[in-house]
């Protein structure tokens, strides 16, 4: 299975503002408002990129140029899409949200970038921002790259800076590791080095390994490269793979690919698979392979790996395979995945089976698992299926999500899926949510619901949560609501929270804001944190801070 540039950039991505002559005459012609460019790069990453790889291109995709895929959109009918893909259910959007991505011409992606940022949604913004750098990069290095650099907000510059480097390195490695090199030591150096092994890995997992090896150990060392390491060798040479993985150390990152290697081995023979994993000494390495050999073995054949996952001795490894099984054989089958759960003794096993597939079936048939949860006994496996199936619910039809607690009894179970629905509705419409919240009356299980809902709301569209929260009543929910959107919205913006919080008038409000915030912003830049603390007035806030 190949990685694309495109989901690589996002993937190791995990406003924006045009820089430049060039880029400032675009916007002047589109008529969107002039960037602000950052100004504490010397040199700028961007006149940071050899000479040698402002020539180069990635090789053309013939493939893609055979088939319908690459046929692409204006500018105008874009935009057009985009606004219509944001009104799809949750489960639709991002699917909408890549087609979209796969038809933009690189011309327009300023522009297009100047519109996405308009958008209120961090969510969708961090998207197509990352995205779309990503395939600009491979057009204009130089120009994508001066963009990611002027990106507002210490993480989205991060993401938008690795987008960038991800796609770069899928076509000239040499030059991102050069460019990498000359970064200084720091958090982004780590994430960019992380991005180079993932696009080497893609033609020489080898060499990508040999290039983790030489990271310094420490807190998030490979991090997520790793797996596009032995994605790619498992696919090659799944027993060589396994042999090097073996040679990791114990922890977290051996057990993430051994679980990959297991994946790949058993999509190609799972009883190969099988047989190697039953090697492995008892313990986290074994469980997670097995879990992915089972997972993958569902894919083609569901029964096959039902009977060995129950044909495994009792105890944890079983019930998470049992679990695995489930999970992958309702996305191909439903009706046949619960028929083979329902009829599973009574017990944990089953539990945890059912649990595992609910995503599924509520997204397919939200009413069906509803009748079955309300069929259950009371109890802490009603209580999770509830919970759960009310999360997928509203993401995709609040209203009926909303009209079915109405009916559940009051207790455990409704008060879970309350908190569900109230952060799955402020996804898509937090306006809604918060009527519905508000309609709750009061007590603990609408303040939860209402921090469930600012949480949300302040990841996907913090200035608006940060308007309602100041106008709650005064009160100790309000003042946690007001840290709740400082610290969300400090770790897309440090900069726009961090004056936000300043605007704050002095009290119990702004000083819960300012702590959630210092403790961000220390981890992430230091030497900033001392700056805006310089910056406060004195007194207890600044003190705390």
């Amino acid at each position: 299975m190949k990685i694309t540039t495109a989901l690589l950039s996002l993937a190791l991505a995990a406003s924006g503002l045009l820089a430049g002559f060039f880029l400032g005459q675009r916007n002047a012609r589109s008529g969107s408002p002039a960037p602000r460019i950052a100004t504490n790069q010397t040199p700028s990453l961007a006149a940071r990129i050899p000479t040698a790889s402002l020539a180069l291109r990635p090789p053309r995709d013939t493939n893609a140029a055979a088939s319908g895929s690459a046929k692409k959109m204006s500018y105008d009918a874009v935009i057009a899409a985009l606004q219509a893909a944001q009104a799809e259910p949750m489960s639709k959007r991002y699917q909408k949200f890549a087609e979209i991505t796969a038809a933009v011409n690189a011309d327009d992606i300023p522009r297009i970038l100047a519109f996405v940022d308009t958008l209120p949604s961090v969510q969708i913004r961090n998207y197509f921002r990352t995205s779309l750098l990503g395939k600009w990069a491979e057009s204009d290095l130089r120009g994508a790259m001066a963009y990611a650099d002027a990106v507002q907000g210490h993480q989205n510059r991060a993401q938008a800076i690795i987008a960038v480097v991800g796609s770069w390195a899928q076509y000239d490695s040499d030059g991102a590791r050069t460019w990498i090199n000359e970064l200084p030591a720091g958090q982004l150096k780590n994430q960019a080095v992380q991005a180079l092994i993932a696009s080497i890995a893609q033609k020489n997992p080898q060499e990508a390994f040999a290039l983790a090896q030489t990271m310094t150990p420490g807190r998030g060392r490979y991090d997520n490269s790793l797996y596009a390491v032995f994605s790619q060798w498992a696919q090659a040479d799944p027993a060589a793979a396994a042999a090097k993985a073996q040679q990791l150390p114990a922890g977290a990152q051996r057990e993430q690919a051994m679980q990959t290697i297991a994946s790949q081995w058993a999509e190609k023979d799972p009883r190969a698979a099988l047989e190697w994993v039953k090697t492995l000494a008892e313990g986290r390495d074994k469980s997670s392979a097995m879990r992915s050999i089972a997972s993958s073995w569902a894919n083609s054949d569901p029964r096959g790996a039902a009977e060995f996952a129950l044909s495994l001795p009792a105890g944890q490894m079983r019930n998470e395979t049992i679990g695995s099984v489930a999970s992958q054989w309702a996305g191909s089958d439903l009706n046949a995945a619960v028929a083979w759960v329902q009829q599973l003794p009574e017990g944990r096993t089953k539990q945890n089976a059912m649990s595992n597939l609910s995503y599924q079936w509520a997204q397919t048939d939200p009413q069906g698992a509803a009748s079955y949860a309300l069929s259950l006994p009371p109890g802490q496996a009603q209580n999770n299926l509830i919970s759960s199936i009310a999360s997928q619910w509203s993401a995709n039809d609040p209203q009926a999500a909303m009209a079915w607690i109405e009916k559940l009894p009051a207790g455990p179970a409704r008060n879970s899926a309350i908190q569900n629905i109230a952060s799955g509705l402020a996804n898509t419409d937090p306006r809604a949510a918060v009527t519905w919240v508000e309609s709750l009356g009061s007590g603990q299980v609408r303040n939860q619901a209402m921090q469930n809902l600012i949480s949300t709301w302040s990841y996907t569209d913090p200035k608006a949560a940060a308007e309602y929260v100041l106008q709650l009543p005064s009160s100790q929910t309000r003042n946690q609501a007001i840290g709740q959107v400082a610290s969300q919205w400090a770790q897309h913006d440090t900069e726009a929270a961090m004056e936000w919080v300043k605007s704050l008038p002095e009290g119990a409000g702004q000083r819960d804001a300012l702590r959630n915030i210092s403790y961000q912003l220390a981890n992430a830049d230091p030497k900033a944190a001392a700056d805006f603390a310089a910056t406060l007035a004195a007194g207890r806030p600044r003190n705390e801070f």
